[in-house]
């Protein structure tokens, strides 16, 4: 995924003829690579050309050599170990560091995969280096080949990437120049044009939103007028089929899963020898997409999306509805709306799906049909999750439980009292203990099992399958090095199969229908590949209340056994990892609920909100040391109402980190007093120390590194079923001097009512 959107690099990318100098120092790189050369020079002989010929040279950097105060660096030391190249500022008491730069030999083909001898890949070496380094904003890998640049704070699917032997071509040496120059990376004016890509996405968000809204509530108004015997509730759920197809149609004919103008051409076939309403080209279209047809040179897709629909075949859509899917299909999904912009666009069009279902039960819109920990979204624009909390959240519960399980895998097959955290120097039980180990975590990856319960419109199980995708490429690229050639199986070890991701390690549960098939469609554009039939999620994403068993008190007729549902994951005790948003919905409009949930969960009590009762069912469904990560309100940490809750959580749970984002807006436009909390399943050992961060401001960069840099320790002992106060450790003494012999509010008024 790109890291900048391709209309704002077009918009300040000039393509004059690259500067005569540059010129020959670019054209002497290509001879390298062309030849073969670049591949027989010693590795820091290579580095050191690359620094003066290509970083000083073209980009504009200079060392030592150039002045006491100098802005590339080489061996430059950081908190933990030192970085082959650093950009920055450099001279002074303490360098200032916005890049490191690592650096590998041509011999590295891939960057992405294992180095020998080592469990990491150069990719994940230099954001070590970058987590390790304070105040970094960029980081670059390169093996003299392919150059790579990330965003601190972006994750690493997204990047910029530079073929050196291209960098010749006017447009692609500006682009280089552009991003990387010294005058602009550390002047910020880099950073400010990434500022100005996210508008730009904003800007491309909001409006295709606006059209793919539009265009809902035209479908709607189509399907009601089609048919007056559907029910209201029925006609949304139509709409928003219909609306899902053409989005996904739209996605694939510029990403190359189907025909280029797909959907322009069906709008305009005509046969004018027996004419035909506009409509019937586009069931034609569906059926192609969903059986593949040959002659239009569209593949099967099929997956349930596209799967024969006798309602919406019997309806009649007038023409100029049908002109309005050439609107969505005017949208470049290729360079400027991502998977990401997609997704955002999803998780709003759950509210808008909820409201118009509200209107037509006749119930009130606001407040309790808001979803979410983001209060009432707003009517204009889009609110969602932003990514780097969903990248957060997966990174503190799946990610640190893949590091235990890592462990205890390498414990397993090295000799008794190893340090297993030091890779490199683990004495192994025999020779081929090694190989043994990493094969054991596959398989252990393989069975991982990961939940949503209320999975909205997928943006965490998108985040989660990222991450495991990840995790098992690493893997394989391991076995694949520590296997003999002989024993390399073709192709299978460069393949992770998404089909088996999504179908084995990935579940989703909603109460809305609607929002079940959006994150369906998230999870299909995430993984659509040309001539790949779509998978079937109707096994692993499904409608249900989490909360609800029984059908008596399931007013929304979804009431949901986890165990029937899912009798493979249970029979293995449970999920791996829960993770999610839950609903914030006020008590007071659940009263039907009310008598199920007194008798069925810990939690309850006259004033909790939803949400409360999603961190017991959350900690229920998760194995014994499972883990769990939610953003929620962070109401319940001082309120009567959330007493039950705080107590539950001491007794259940190991709570690993709380950030307290106070009445930060983490969601766009709304004050929601939101934190994260991650925990393990299990009550905490003596001493336990959880980690904690009270957010001041939103941090500009790496989310990630920020609370590893802020946070700080805080023992579970200290939290109590009484008020949650955590603050730092000195604020915490004094407020505990303060109150010391003196009287909180409660007791000394026991008549008024504190809630």
């Amino acid at each position: 995924m790109n890291l900048f959107n391709r209309k704002t690099l077009k918009r300040h990318i000039k393509a004059d003829p690259v500067p005569s100098e540059h010129l020959a120092a670019l054209e002497a790189w290509a001879e390298l690579i062309s030849s073969g050369r670049i591949e027989r020079l010693k590795e820091t002989a290579l580095h050191g050309q690359f620094a003066s010929k290509i970083v000083e040279g073209v980009l504009g950097y200079h060392g030592p050599a150039g002045g006491a105060d100098y802005n590339v660096s080489t061996e430059q030391n950081i908190l933990r170990g030192s970085v082959d190249l650093a950009l920055g500022r450099f001279g002074g008491k303490t360098p200032d560091i916005v890049a490191p730069f690592e650096l590998k030999g041509a011999d590295t083909r891939d960057l992405d995969a294992i180095m020998p001898g080592r469990n990491k890949s150069p990719v994940q070496q230099a954001w070590e280096y970058a987590m390790n380094a304070r105040g970094v904003k960029w980081v670059l890998v390169s093996n003299m080949i392919e150059l790579r640049f990330y965003g601190f704070g972006e994750g690493t699917s997204a990047y910029e990437e530079f073929r050196l032997d291209q960098l010749t071509d006017p447009e692609e040496y500006a682009r280089f120049t552009l991003l990387l120059s010294a005058e602009n990376l550390l002047s910020g004016r880099t950073a400010d044009l990434l500022k100005e890509s996210r508008r730009e996405d904003k800007d491309i968000t909001d409006s295709l939103y606006q059209d793919y809204k539009d265009l809902r509530l035209k479908l709607l108004s189509a399907v009601q007028k089609a048919d007056a015997a559907i029910a209201p509730l029925d006609a949304i759920a139509l709409a928003q089929k219909i609306l899902d197809r053409v989005l996904f149609i739209a996605f694939a004919e510029d990403t190359g899963l189907l025909p280029d103008n797909t959907l322009e051409n069906a709008f305009v076939a005509r046969d004018p020898y027996n004419p035909r309403p506009v409509w019937d080209n586009f069931k034609g279209l569906f059926r192609a997409i969903d059986e593949g047809n040959n002659e239009l040179k569209i593949p099967r897709y099929n997956g349930g999306l596209f799967r024969e629909d006798a309602v919406i075949n019997g309806l009649i859509i007038p023409d100029d509805i049908c002109e309005g899917f050439k609107t969505l299909g005017g949208y470049d999904f290729a360079s400027e709306v991502s998977v990401t912009v997609l997704g955002h666009i999803f998780e709003q069009s759950i509210a808008d799906v909820e409201r118009l279902q509200a209107i037509a039960r006749g119930e009130e819109e606001e407040p309790e049909k808001t979803t979410g920990t983001s209060g009432r979204r707003k009517r204009d624009g889009v609110v969602y999750t932003p990514d780097y909390i969903a990248r957060f959240i997966v990174a503190e519960t799946l990610g640190t439980h893949l590091r235990e399980i890592f462990e205890d895998t390498l414990r397993a097959h090295a000799k008794k009292g190893a340090d297993v955290t030091d890779y490199e120097n683990i004495p192994w039980r025999k020779k081929s203990a090694e190989l043994e180990a990493w094969q054991a975590y596959r398989d252990r990856l393989k069975s991982l099992r990961i939940v949503d319960p209320a999975c909205g419109s997928g943006v965490f199980l998108i985040m989660a399958f990222d991450f495991m995708k990840a995790e098992l490429t690493r893997v394989n690229d391991k076995i694949k090095d520590l296997l003999p050639k002989a024993e390399h199986f073709g192709d299978l070890l460069d393949y992770v199969p998404d089909s088996e991701i999504l179908t084995d390690n990935l579940f989703g549960v909603d109460v809305n229908e609607e929002s079940i098939e959006i994150t369906k469609l998230s999870l299909w554009i995430k993984t659509a590949r040309r001539g790949k039939v779509l998978d079937s999620l109707s096994g692993s994403i499904r409608v249900g209340d989490s909360l609800i068993e029984d059908s008596n008190f399931a007013y929304l007729d979804h009431a949901f056994t986890w165990e029937t549902a899912f009798p493979g994951v249970f029979a293995e005790g449970g999920f791996d990892v829960v993770l999610g948003n839950p609903p914030y919905v006020r008590m007071e409009f659940l009263k039907l609920l009310k008598p199920y949930l007194e008798k069925r969960y810990e939690v309850v009590s006259d004033r909790a909100d939803l949400y409360c009762y999603f961190y017991e069912r959350g900690l229920r469904l998760l194995k014994p040391g499972g883990r769990l990560g939610y953003i929620s309100s962070n109401t319940f940490f001082k309120t009567g109402s959330g007493k039950p809750l705080r107590e539950y959580l001491l007794k259940e749970a190991t709570i690993e980190s709380v950030v307290d984002f106070g009445d930060l807006q983490v969601f766009e436009g709304v004050t929601t007093y939101p934190a994260i909390l991650t925990m393990k399943r299990g009550a905490a050992p003596k001493g336990h120390e959880l980690r904690f961060w009270k957010v001041d401001a939103l941090p500009e960069n790496n989310f990630l590194a920020t609370w590893e840099a802020a946070a700080g320790p805080y023992p579970q002992t200290a939290l109590g079923a009484g008020s949650w106060e955590l603050e730092n450790p000195a604020l915490r003494a004094l407020r505990a001097k303060i109150r010391k012999g003196r009287k909180t509010l409660k007791p000394a008024f026991p008549k008024w009512r504190v809630v």
